[in-house]
């Protein structure tokens, strides 16, 4: 059975996954965005940035992300969204993301047939249609994706 599609529109999209946005204003160059992160969270963002060590992130400035207890924090810069969301959306096991480069909005879909997929990519202009990775492993860290 499918995964429904899901939409990722903004950073609070991924509290869902365990990453939890608290501010902008964290940053001195006002580049990056701290996050709160659950362990699910912890994990994305450390297999997203290839880290061998579960322990190199800092620690939690709230009690919680969402329902579950927050364990560490990180400022990530703002650019990196878009790629962030396909890494965590390959980790849960969605198929596909379908990327609106006009509004920013990431689409992660388990589609039952590609051709559902790229059918919905070639109605939107300026979307972009990647199969996840499934079985890849990360050069240096060693860390499995998919």
């Amino acid at each position: 059975m499918s995964k429904q599609m899901m939409a990722f529109e903004n950073w609070s999209d991924l509290e869902a996954f365990g990453v939890g946005y608290l501010t902008s204003e964290a940053c001195a160059n006002a580049r990056r965005i701290l996050f709160d992160l659950s362990e699910e969270g912890r994990e994305h963002v450390r297999t997203f940035l290839g880290l061998k060590n579960p322990e190199a992130f800092e620690e939690n400035r709230n009690s919680r992300v969402g329902q579950e207890k927050a364990v560490a924090s990180v400022l990530l810069p703002a650019s990196c969204f878009t790629d962030l969301v396909i890494h965590v959306a390959a980790r849960a096991g969605y198929a596909w993301t379908v990327t609106d480069t006009d509004r920013g909005v990431v689409h992660a879909v388990d589609a039952e047939s590609e051709r559902d997929v790229l059918r919905a990519a070639i109605e939107r202009p300026h979307t972009l249609a990647l199969r996840n990775p499934t079985g890849n492993e990360h050069v240096f860290s060693g860390i499995r994706v998919g």
